[in-house]
């Protein structure tokens, strides 16, 4: 058979006047000979994800029988006289290394850019003794910084080509989420996949309210050091030790 073409990108152009019909059977051929992973489909489909019809229905089956899953669902394209569409789409068969995806703002045309970030762990070794190394944070704060620098960027200083908005994505992106140094870890999205930035943030609290119960133990109030109570856990009503007092009650509760 033929042999499969390298993992990576694919652009698509579907003229809106072309029969549709042979649109989804050259699809369909295509989407049968690309890898089962680490592949994104981007383009101007000239179908309309936002409407209910029988065309966008059977797109998206041949799509999704495919393994193949769009990552743009706000609308893209926008002209005076008609109705916002959601016609241009990022599809990619490895939804678990999306990280973040959408569209930005510019002036350049009726099409909005569309863009697609994803975690590259093909790299990656899945010994569980191998170390990750993460050059870049895409917290959400992170990302949102990114996505408003990088829409005032464009409407400041319009790309005037492919390269040069690709220079201008890549220097907001490295601005906003590029660490200053590498952080080396064992703990990497292949052995703990379940750790996220909003467990790590809990668990780090977590251990604040404990030391804060620790210390409420002793006979100070936890706002002022310096000052003594005949009782913490009784007589003092601050807000850090009213929170202390709290832990003590559901460490009690837990261990009774």
């Amino acid at each position: 058979g033929p042999s499969q073409p390298a993992k990576g990108q694919l652009q698509v152009y579907r003229p809106p006047s072309g029969d549709f019909s042979s649109f989804l059977k050259e699809l369909s051929k295509i989407l049968e000979l690309l890898p089962k992973r680490s592949v994104q489909i981007m383009g101007d489909f000239n179908v309309n994800l936002h409407a209910n019809n029988k065309e966008v229905n059977e797109f998206e089956e041949v799509m999704f029988s495919a393994g193949f899953f769009p990552l743009i669902s706000t609308h893209t394209h926008e002209k005076p006289g008609c109705n916002r569409t959601c016609i241009d789409n990022i599809f990619t068969n490895d939804i678990d290394k999306s990280i973040a995806s959408g569209t930005i703002s510019d002036k350049l045309s009726h099409h909005s850019p569309i863009f697609h970030i994803f975690d590259n762990m093909s790299a990656l070794k899945t010994t569980s003794h191998s170390k990750y190394i993460q050059y870049y944070d895409y917290s959400d704060s992170n990302v949102g910084k990114f996505a408003s620098d990088l829409d005032k960027d464009l409407s400041e200083n319009p790309p005037s080509s492919l390269d040069d908005f690709i220079s201008t994505f890549k220097a907001n992106l490295d601005k906003a989420c590029k660490l200053d140094r590498p952080k080396i870890s064992k703990r990497n999205p292949i052995n703990n996949p379940w750790i996220t930035g909003g467990l790590v943030a809990s668990i780090n609290r977590k251990h604040e309210l404990k030391d804060d119960w620790i210390k409420a133990k002793k006979k100070y109030c936890l706002l002022n050091r310096k000052t003594k109570c005949e009782n913490v856990k009784i007589a003092c009503h601050c807000k850090p030790c009213n929170t202390a007092r709290e832990m003590h009650t559901i460490f009690i509760n837990k261990t009774s």
